[in-house]
């Protein structure tokens, strides 16, 4: 019988303990620790904790790390014990990381109250300790949410899911806990504005900003990005604000189209075909793909028009979709050109613009003339796809999801030198269209189009093409 791979319980003896004077059970200071500059109110906390697989066996020989401290080579003991230290500040969050070879691993999220008391749920929290080819797929259609042919995207802490309707030219948003749907822009005709005023002109790319109340949205046929400013907290479209960043409404062109015309300001940019979109680590830049060209939208994060970005040209790559390593320099996409399409990866984006010769753009899998079998692997420039349109990547990086029109294929040993490193495989669907929810291969997929992978529970959630419109598909990882 197959078991849903649940989130092992990192068996949360989570405790945070010290010699702190303040009340509080825990210790902090002033000390940044190795490589790292504290940002003021922030506190040192040290977390131990026990990695554990569902039967309560200790995971040993784990790396540990911490998104925003450096503690140095830290693995999980043989009882599967770990301690580190993380900066910390009131009604912060941070990402604890956890990685070993043949176990895929998914972090460990804890939310500070403004008393620096931590929050988590010790119910869930955990990890997904099954080896890679142990791991299935169980597919499901979330009920009333349509998303006609566009993109979904997912909030830092996991509550809510957005999609952007090309059609009916709306964003929406989806709770993840509860089901509840609610359209949070679209609907109008003003270029900026009140929420349910403004018109969002085919949106397409979608990604959410670590704080969950700042969402940006592409608007293909508007040529524009849209930053949209409320959504977490947003009972309806009346209650966020939506301006333009970068692009200029109903003005189609392809500006900057190369290095050579440096930097242009946001409201001088003209993006045509715009698609794909996801945000810098440090929530100041996005990354979009526009007439077959990736450019770098800066400074969104206090931006209040689009005077106040710039817009760079980093490469020439045709993609659909666009995913962003954790560390920000690596970004993953799939060009949907059917049968002879492709999966990219663009190299060196973080310092493009200190280094741009440094940007590297190679072909990982994908241009060759042999369809993946429904069980077994074979080499990614081997590969034929039926049409590589969204991708997503797992919590350690070192799997990519492709949406590849009738299945969900899996490509590993990434970041790659080239094609003929890459493994490619069908996680979850057949060679053939169709609507049903199943497990495995037993599922069926009418026309892929975009995904999204949540950091936290590995769960997936992919655009679908459907009978009445698009509808969502979740995917969760099962034991086979």
């Amino acid at each position: 019988m197959k078991k849903s791979l649940l989130y092992l319980l990192i068996c949360l003896m989570f405790f945070v303990y010290g010699c702190g004077s303040n009340g509080n059970n825990f210790s902090y200071g002033t000390s940044a620790g190795p490589g790292k500059s504290n940002e003021q109110n922030d506190h040192v906390i040290s977390i131990s904790g026990r990695l554990a697989d569902l039967d309560g066996n200790p995971i040993s020989g784990a790396s540990v790390t911490v998104s925003n401290w450096d503690n140095g080579h830290i693995v999980t003991d043989i009882n599967g014990n770990f301690t580190v230290n993380v900066a910390a500040a009131p009604n912060g969050t941070v990402q604890i990381l956890f990685e070993r070879d043949n176990y895929v691993i998914q972090p460990m999220l804890i939310s500070f109250a403004s008393d620096m008391t931590p929050l988590y749920d010790d119910t869930s929290i955990g990890c997904i300790s099954f080896g890679y080819d142990n791991i299935t797929a169980d597919v499901k259609t979330i009920e009333n949410l349509k998303c006609n042919g566009s993109f979904v995207a997912i909030s830092p802490d996991e509550n809510f899911l957005y999609t952007s309707d090309l059609f009916d030219n709306e964003i929406r948003r989806f709770n993840r806990k509860t089901s509840e749907i609610i359209t949070i822009a679209g609907g109008g005709t003003q270029e900026t504005g009140r929420g349910d005023l403004v018109a969002i002109s085919g949106p397409t790319g979608i990604t959410v900003a670590d704080d969950g109340n700042t969402l940006y949205v592409a608007c293909s046929n508007g040529y524009t990005i849209k930053k949209i400013t409320g959504v977490k907290n947003a009972a309806s479209a009346g209650d966020v604000n939506v301006i333009t960043i970068a692009g200029q409404d109903s003005v189609s062109g392809d500006f900057p189209s190369s290095a050579a015309d440096g930097p242009v300001s946001g409201n001088e940019a003209e993006l045509k075909s715009l698609m794909a979109l996801v945000i810098s680590p440090d929530n100041n830049s996005l990354y979009v793909s526009s007439n077959y060209k990736i450019k770098m939208i800066a400074n969104v994060k206090n931006a209040n028009s689009a005077a106040d970005t710039k817009v760079y040209f980093l490469a020439v790559c045709d993609v659909y979709s666009l995913v962003l390593s954790k560390g920000g320099d690596i970004l993953y996409g799939g060009d949907a050109y059917g049968s002879i399409g492709q999966v990219w990866q663009i190299t060196g984006v973080a310092d493009a613009l200190n280094n741009p010769q440094n940007i590297k753009v190679t072909a990982i899998a994908g241009g060759g003339s042999i369809t993946v079998p429904v069980s077994g692997q074979i080499k990614g420039n081997e590969t034929q796809f039926n049409e590589a349109w969204g991708v997503a990547l797992s919590a350690n990086e070192k799997i990519l999801y492709l949406a590849d029109r009738y299945n969900i294929k899996k490509i590993t040993n990434i970041p790659a030198q080239t094609s003929s490193d890459t493994l490619v495989s069908v996680f979850a669907g057949k060679d053939a269209a169709g609507t049903l929810d199943g497990i495995g291969t037993d599922a069926e997929f009418k026309g892929l189009f975009a995904m999204v992978m949540s950091n936290y529970d590995g769960i997936m959630y992919a655009v679908d093409l459907s009978t009445d419109g698009n509808a969502v598909r979740k995917i969760t990882a099962v034991e086979k």
